[in-house]
């Protein structure tokens, strides 16, 4: 009944004769039941002589009077083919709208499509108890993605509005940034920090504080108000902003010098209060990293113009100094080390398997967890992923030992990205608005860094090094880091296939996704966009191996798997590593692990000395850089590097200077 509106629903089940059989009749009327409407009928057809659908419940929304209704249908008198549907009528436009479906084809129970009771609130989220018990939100992605939100045998829900104060707190917005990210020794930084009001009330009273690295020197501070700010103890600076009116933003400019003799990463943190309770504290604080860096020397070999056998001019070093920050090239993987993918079906599990393809197994199962968004700490040798349905994001060794929470939130999780040498990670909640929240890799020091609107990114990536973060939206790739700000990489068309997942490739300066069936990837600034591998299913997930010139992901479906492909320049020759029947969500990452020794008999004592160590080393780069005095490079007992009696150097000596970095992540 919606007495508001005076409006009477009702159902019954009367069968007709004719051209079918009519199951199920939705009805409406005035409150004295004058004038019935037939709002909708189901119909299972006269070849089946089966009246099997019916009409479970109606709801309607008091606040704008729509009307949701819960069906069941089983099409079949073999009970083969069962669905279950939530459908809403607009009173004011007349139009039926089909809001929750699913369906199950073979002998199997009805309780994922059988929706005794339904239930809406004022936003137009849809509540369902299925037969087996329980009250869920109901999702687009159906009952594996519904979320739990009472146990038990529910047997009706209503939503209340209940009346709050309104709100009149202000609320502080922090966001900082540096006119660079990266800087030469003592050079001179300036960082802007900008505080917003975003609340609903005037703030007063409001002083922020900056807390400078303690390898800087200050040397002024300014607001664009012209407030005052004073150096306080501790390398702090306090500006006195007073009020702060709704909407507004004061920026206030702070210039310092970074100390002689320092090098690395200078992390800037700062913060707002004002005299009232603010509305929304985890943004009343930021932070700022910049990196130090030392000019990159550049050995140019020189050579005398006579013809003569001069061997002390061939090697002679000239350090020209650049400011550009370099990536050391990747490595083979270690010897004593393999390569594992570990990956999530989105559905109850974690796996791993070698890139060999040996050695599969699970490492963590929880049955409708709803695992994905998986990512490894190499540095501590940690697998971290989030469980979508208990809205928590996970932690446990690289053998699936330890498995525990870090973060439990009140609302779903998706996506998540970890920045190790910072001990920082950055996670999406579907809050409304969207949140991306960087934390402690326990969980700990949670800060707001962007919301999004409605839009829950399905991935983030980090390029720790230079303190950038990537995420996606409906149909764009965007970019974020201090020094640039927001930046739109990439842009696809239609918004309705957006990029799964992301993956940064630092060394080489790409970034990969998966979108559609196929892995594409581009420059760090969304130039030179290319389609690498193309499977036959969605592509889900996406990890890289750049040392061996692969990506893996994972192909939704039965029938795919764990996929992986060769990067150009060759062909990609797509290869099934892992079967599985992975879902939306599904994710892959890849770490370098020491295998499980095993023992075996061998005949070779272990103290007999090998030739081994007399060959190329083919994996020891630290003295390939490092010239001598001499005509003979003690770096290679190999005739490759011996000098020809000349004086024109060989190209060995000359390392063409290139825009490359350090990598982030120490080599495993």
């Amino acid at each position: 009944m919606d007495p508001v509106r005076g409006q009477l629903y009702w159902s019954d089940k009367v069968i007709t004769y004719g051209s079918g059989w009519v199951c199920a009749t939705l009805w409406h009327a005035g409150l004295d039941g004058q004038n019935p409407t037939v709002l909708t009928r189901y119909d299972s057809g006269y070849a089946f002589r089966s009246c099997s659908d019916r009409i479970n419940d109606i709801f309607v929304e008091p606040t704008d009077g729509l009307l949701y209704w819960s069906v069941y249908s089983q099409n079949s008198t073999f009970q083969y083919l069962k669905k279950g549907f939530v459908s809403r009528w607009n009173p004011d436009t007349g139009q039926n709208a089909l809001q929750y479906y699913y369906y199950q084809t073979g002998y199997l129970p009805t309780y994922e499509v059988d929706y005794p009771t339904v239930a809406a609130d004022p936003r137009g989220y849809v509540y369902i108890r299925k037969a087996s018990g329980g009250l869920y939100l109901a999702t687009s992605s159906g009952p594996t993605g519904d979320v739990s939100i009472l146990p038990g045998d529910v047997r009706g829900a209503v939503l209340y509005l209940v009346e709050k104060d309104p709100i009149t707190t202000p609320d502080l917005a922090v966001s900082k940034t540096a006119n660079s990210s990266i800087y030469l020794p003592q050079g001179a930084i300036t960082y802007n920090v900008a505080v917003q009001n975003f609340g609903a009330g005037l703030a007063s009273g409001v002083v922020v504080t900056d807390a400078l690295p303690s390898g800087v020197t200050f040397s002024s501070a300014t607001t664009n108000r012209g407030d005052p700010c004073t150096p306080q103890g501790g390398n702090s600076v306090d500006c006195n902003l007073d009020e702060v009116a709704i909407g507004e933003t004061v920026v206030v400019t702070m210039n310092v010098q970074a100390n002689a003799g320092v090098l690395g990463l200078l992390e800037n943190r700062a913060g707002a209060q004002g005299s009232q309770p603010d509305l929304y504290t985890l943004n009343d604080t930021t932070f700022n990293l910049v990196n130090v860096v030392t000019p990159t020397p550049t050995n140019t070999a020189t050579s005398t113009p006579t013809p003569t056998n001069t061997a002390t001019a061939t090697n002679t070093p000239t350090n020209t100094p650049t400011a550009t920050p370099t990536r050391l090239p990747v490595t083979a993987t270690p010897a004593s080390q393999v390569k594992r993918i570990y990956w999530s079906n989105s559905r109850d599990s974690i796996q791993a398997i070698d890139t060999d393809g040996t050695n599969r197994r699970t490492i963590y199962y929880n049955r409708d967890s709803l695992p994905r968004a998986v990512q490894v700490d190499p540095i501590a040798h940690k697998i971290y992923w989030v469980e979508w349905r208990n809205k928590r994001i996970m932690r446990a060794n690289l053998d699936g030992s330890g498995a525990g929470p870090v973060v439990t939130y009140w609302a779903e999780l998706e996506a998540l990205a970890l920045d190790p040498l910072r001990g920082v990670m950055y996670w999406s909640a579907g809050t409304t608005p969207t949140r991306i929240i960087r934390s402690d890799l326990n969980g700990g020091n949670q800060v707001v860094v962007a919301q999004l609107g409605d839009y829950n990114p399905t991935s983030l990536a980090v390029d720790g090094e230079y303190g950038a973060l990537y995420w996606t939206t409906w149909n764009t790739i965007v970019r974020f880091s201090p020094a640039d700000g927001q930046q739109t990489i990439a842009t696809f068309s239609p918004a309705i296939s957006p990029a799964r997942d992301l993956f940064v490739d630092g060394p080489s300066g790409k970034i990969y996704w998966s979108r559609n069936n196929s892995i594409s990837r581009a420059d760090l600034n969304g130039q030179n966009v290319e389609v690498v591998a193309t499977g036959s299913q969605e592509a889900l997930g996406v990890a890289v191996d750049t040392a061996g010139n692969q990506a893996y992901w994972i192909g939704a479906g039965s029938g795919s798997g764990v996929l992986r492909a060769d990067l150009p320049p060759g062909p990609a020759n797509v290869q099934l590593l892992a079967p599985d029947n992975a879902s939306y969500g599904a994710d892959d990452a890849l770490a370098y692990v020491s295998p499980t020794p095993t023992p075996t008999n061998t005949a070779t004592p272990t103290n007999t000395p090998t030739a081994t160590n007399t060959h190329t080393p083919t994996h020891t780069p630290t003295a390939t850089h490092t010239p001598t005095d001499t005509a003979t490079p003690t770096f290679t007992p190999t005739p490759t590097y011996t000098p020809t009696p000349t004086d024109t150097p060989t190209s060995t000596y000359t390392p063409t200077p290139t825009d490359t970095r350090v990598p982030v992540t120490p080599t495993p």
